[in-house]
């Protein structure tokens, strides 16, 4: 699995201990430094927004450094895996047809010596390896095998990878992530914060609608970290049951902590979250009557449901939201709702108008049938000012010619998917397959012909909702229930 990987010591690297001296180094230890001090007051989350790093020349180049860092959250000393040393990632802006170079770098310590796990009689693996990375770009349409978006290379401790994915030239715009994708410690990186956007702007991006391309940009990334304590810090757990189990959670936008919750129970005894009695001071969105914003929202979250609402803060008046794309789609046109819903890996862009009168409202989650009934403020969003004469869009350009409508007559072959929760031997932990096969790398369980159409009716039970996606290809709904 190690055969694209490249020692971290070696001359193709040049020496280690230099590359992040001088203002690396520096630029690094005050991003700690923001991270750090954030609580001591309301942050304006138009001023703590990712680290964007471009494209030149139809190249993006960039590194991600894989490290343990030391964190302050809601003024709990954390210790997390990061990227380059701090929560989330950079953003990558590119276009169309542009290749990215990112060299992933894994700083991380060694695997313990009985950190591995045994095939079960059954197939099951024991997740295991937790310090092994490597990359997955969400929702891009790129080569899967080599040193591009392979899921299944592993980068073990000591070693990098120079990744290139090279973006299609007809690629669609919008708004998609990355974030590490190895099998069996998904769940402990990301909630480690370790995930970052990927921004494809073009010709065809939403900003050739003059409405929207007025409007002022607010990028963010949402994530969830449990946490347990261990001696003199707080740490992710890295086996699922734990992270489930952990007693305390703090869910943070842009790496600002709004919001902690605690767990009177474990997993399997009652599941009961409570608020946490210390809360956060919640960042600041402002915005100017008639002023109309586009907010970028990424849930890199690993389990919440998030049901996206703009409430006054004394409750009743809502602002709308006027979504324009999902998941780096543009939509056929302006979807106007007062909440909006996105699971763990969605993204949504959305339109903001700023009301006519000032006051106070609270951008939070509220309760939604996917979820235990918990509402987690995210933002005060705060109306005032001189009022702004802007508008609305009343069109919008989805990419329909490079993601046309799959007809019935081009179906060559239809498959069941079924998703199944079942209990197993090693209750209380349920086991997770699909058509009642547990998950091997190894093993290819389905396998298409280029250039047809297939129908997939995906199936699971009602025990655990959950995301569904297929690496680097994308599926066109077209029914649910029925």
């Amino acid at each position: 699995k190690n055969s694209n990987c490249i020692p971290s010591n070696s001359s193709w690297l040049g020496e280690e201990s230099v590359i992040s001296r001088g203002n690396i180094t520096l630029a690094v230890f005050l991003l700690s430094l923001l991270v750090t001090f954030q609580i001591n007051a309301a942050v304006n989350l138009f001023d703590h927004q990712p680290e964007s790093i471009t494209s030149e020349n139809g190249v993006l180049n960039a590194d991600l450094v894989v490290k343990y860092a030391d964190v302050t959250l809601n003024d709990k000393v954390v210790r997390l895996r990061t990227y380059n040393g701090t929560l989330f990632g950079p953003s990558f802006v590119i276009q169309p047809g542009d290749v990215m170079k990112i060299r992933n770098l894994n700083r991380l310590p060694e695997n313990h010596d009985g950190d591995h796990a045994e095939t079960e009689a059954d197939g099951y693996v024991a997740p295991h390896g937790f310090n092994t990375i490597n990359l997955h770009t969400h929702g891009l349409n790129v080569d899967p095998e080599g040193n591009s978006d392979n899921v299944l290379l592993l980068i073990e401790p000591g070693y990098f990878v120079p990744f290139e994915f090279a973006i299609p030239d007809d690629h669609p715009t919008g708004l998609f992530w990355y974030h590490p994708h190895r099998h069996g410690a998904t769940a402990v990186h990301l909630g480690s914060a370790m995930a970052g956007n990927i921004i494809i702007t073009g010709d065809g991006d939403l900003d050739a609608i003059p409405e929207i391309a007025a409007a002022k940009e607010l990028e963010m990334i949402f994530s969830e970290i449990p946490l347990a304590s261990v001696d003199d810090h707080y740490e992710v757990p890295d086996q699922p049951l734990d992270i489930f189990n952990a007693l305390t959670e703090v869910f943070s936008i842009n790496g600002l902590a709004v919001h902690e919750i605690e767990r009177e129970a474990p997993f399997g005894s009652g599941n009961v979250w409570k608020a946490a009695e210390k809360q956060q001071e919640l960042p600041e969105i402002r915005i100017r009557p008639g002023e109309v914003q586009r907010w970028k929202m990424t849930h890199a979250g690993i389990d919440q449901f998030l049901n996206l609402t703009i409430v006054s803060e004394g409750g009743g008046d809502t602002i709308p939201l006027h979504m324009v794309a999902y998941d780096g789609i543009t939509l056929p046109e302006v979807d106007t709702e007062d909440a909006i819903f996105i699971a763990a890996a969605n993204r949504a862009e959305f339109l903001v108008q700023g009301p006519s009168s000032p006051g106070r409202y609270i951008f939070k989650s509220i309760p939604n049938e996917h979820q235990d009934p918990l509402e987690i403020p995210l933002a005060v969003v705060i109306v005032e000012g001189e009022p702004m004469d802007m508008a609305l869009p009343n069109a919008l350009n989805p990419p329909v010619d490079r993601l046309p409508d799959i007809a019935d007559a081009e179906i060559t072959r239809r498959r069941v998917i079924s998703f199944d929760v079942v209990d197993g031997p090693r209750s209380p932990v349920p086991d997770f397959k699909v058509n009642n096969r547990f998950f091997d790398g190894d093993r290819v369980d389905q396998t298409m012909f280029l250039d047809t159409a297939e129908e997939w009716v995906l199936t699971t039970d009602l025990r655990m909702s959950h995301p569904f996606h297929i690496h680097v290809n994308w599926f066109q709904v077209t029914q649910i229930n029925g």
